[in-house]
């Protein structure tokens, strides 16, 4: 079983919203959930950073934004928030796309932490090609992103 957790800053959440049976088959179909009315773009972590295995039976939203622009990042659990000290990535994985950083947890766990502008900027991208082609195909699999919303903290590498 994969098992990940990625760490939102804070200062970019908006909310958190449990994915009910219904919204969750709407939302995978189409790319985005109606949210109070208005359209939010969705980006999946299991299939962003393309994971496998066993797909939980919930999913929650974290409403993201950077600038105007906002964007729901499926995760399969929440953990709820953490103060984290935030180091940067080495220069063999400064490319990655999707995460900005790393962080030790209280448990000893690494946790990489998600580069909300770039993640908000692909589910935007692809919410507007699916309404202008065929919806692309879902990975089936179990992520375990956990959400552990984090404080930025300077420290010296």
């Amino acid at each position: 079983m994969n098992h990940s957790t990625y760490v939102i800053p804070l200062d970019m959440v908006t909310e958190c919203v449990e994915l009910n049976a219904a919204d969750r088959q709407t939302a995978r179909q189409r790319g985005y959930l109606n949210l109070r009315g208005g359209v939010l773009p969705l980006a999946r972590l299991r299939e962003q950073f393309e994971m496998t295995g066993e797909e939980a039976r919930r999913e929650n939203v974290v409403v993201v934004h950077y600038g105007a622009h906002q964007a729901g990042l499926v995760v399969d659990e929440l953990l709820g928030e953490f103060q984290t000290v935030i180091k940067p990535l080495g220069h063999l994985f400064g490319n990655v796309k999707g995460i900005s950083g790393s962080t030790i947890l209280g448990s000893g766990e690494v946790a990489l932490i998600l580069d909300v502008p770039s993640l908000v900027q692909h589910a935007i991208e692809r919410e507007a090609s699916s309404n202008g082609q065929a919806g692309q195909s879902e990975k089936a699999g179990r992520i375990s992103a956990p959400v552990r919303d984090s404080s930025e903290s300077s420290a010296n590498a």
